[in-house]
């Protein structure tokens, strides 16, 4: 008989965010093991109980008068109307996690943490984010390892909580590519595109890494597109940092601002290059990027410098372009070596992306099901 799995967390379905694209790839490969899985996140639903994302059923996770970050009474709910062999709680708020904790005890749930991210302090200090902080700090130092079982993204998250069951599972996809280029590449105008939010003062992304390597490549070649979705030209302008680049890139910079997700995913998909660049920290090294699973589901290779296991996916120069490091002289020469490329040799990368996806999930079946088998251990 198939088990029952309910994964929580703050997932926002009314906007495509990591967080939202991960519980729901899992979910569907969840339920390809033969579970039934069922997503509390948060979610406008109206007069609805439920709605349906890809087969999967999501519900809201909080009424509009509950704090979501210390309310746990709709998963009472769930647990006490049904039976639930497993809660999986994606990097839960600490306080609503200790809750959980002693609700599962009771209940006899197997609560397993998924884990994607040890977080630090974005931008300047306050007392708002120094009290989350250390909360968030319990939760990983403390909570997590009331835990026997834990799903992680990462390889250094796996090492940290190396004395429990782990499952390492950075992203998974059940499905098959079936996307075409509109057009071959086009190797007068190789087009890049980053897509995403670089943080406060480059603080996530290091956007201004890519626009002074790209400014300095501008230099000597002319061959390249750089599109830039979630900031806007005028966005850019407005940071000195990076000013002087965005105004000598000029007719080579294309940015569309804001966009929904079906329209982000179509800029991605016309372009032929993902790139992004990350300075390696415990933020970096504890997540796994998205826009590396994103890049090979929709059959592009990536350039980035390494951080997390990326390298565990890109191999150098056959799927993808790596830098050892997340600086402008990597960049460049990485750049370099791309815009005066031979066309066949690109169209072969491009090539080797599409025809294996590491992220798809037969690579994934035996160890997912090792690791449940063990949670009954």
């Amino acid at each position: 008989m198939a088990k029952n799995i309910l994964y929580i967390g703050g997932f926002n379905f009314n906007k495509t965010t990591a967080s939202s694209i991960r519980v729901i790839e899992n979910a569907r490969f969840l339920e390809k093991l033969n579970f039934n899985v069922e997503v509390l996140g948060k979610i406008q639903l109206l007069d609805k109980k439920y709605t349906t994302i890809d087969t999967i059923k999501v519900s809201n996770i909080v009424a509009d008068d509950e704090d979501f970050a210390s309310n746990i009474s709709t998963i009472k709910l769930k647990v006490t109307s049904s039976k639930i062999e497993y809660i999986i709680a994606y990097n839960y708020p600490p306080i609503a996690f200790y809750k959980l904790l002693k609700l599962c005890k009771i209940n006899n749930v197997t609560l397993i943490p998924d884990l994607t991210e040890w977080y630090g302090i974005d931008g300047d200090f306050s007392i708002g984010k120094g009290v989350r902080f250390i909360l968030h700090q319990w939760r990983m130092l403390y909570l997590n390892k009331q835990c026997k079982n834990k799903i992680v993204a990462s390889s250094f998250l796996d090492r940290y909580y190396k004395k429990s069951n782990n499952l390492l599972l950075p992203f998974v996809t059940i499905d098959v590519l079936n996307f075409k280029k509109q057009q071959n590449l086009n190797i007068d105008a190789i087009k890049f595109v980053y897509a995403g939010s670089p943080g406060e003062n480059f603080s996530k992304d290091r956007l201004d890494i890519v626009l002074k390597s790209f400014a300095k490549v501008k230099e000597i070649h002319s061959n390249f597109m750089l599109n830039i979705v979630g900031l806007t030209k005028e966005n850019l302008l407005a940071i000195d940092r990076v000013k002087k680049e965005v105004q000598f890139l000029d007719q080579h910079l294309n940015c569309f601002g804001r966009l929904d997700n079906v329209a982000c995913v179509n800029v991605i998909k016309q372009s032929d290059i993902v790139v992004f660049a990350r300075d390696v920290n415990r933020v970096s090294s504890a997540g796994f990027p998205t826009k590396v699973f994103e890049a090979f589901k929709y059959g592009l290779p990536i350039l980035t410098n390494r951080t997390s296991d990326i390298d565990n996916y890109v191999e150098k120069n056959y799927n993808g372009f790596l830098t050892q490091e997340a600086n402008v002289k990597g960049f460049l020469n990485a750049i370099q070596l791309i815009v005066s490329a031979d066309i066949k040799s690109l169209e072969k990368i491009i090539d080797n992306c599409r025809s294996e996806n590491p992220f798809f999930y037969k690579n994934y079946m035996n160890k997912t099901e090792l690791f449940f088998k063990k949670t009954n251990t």
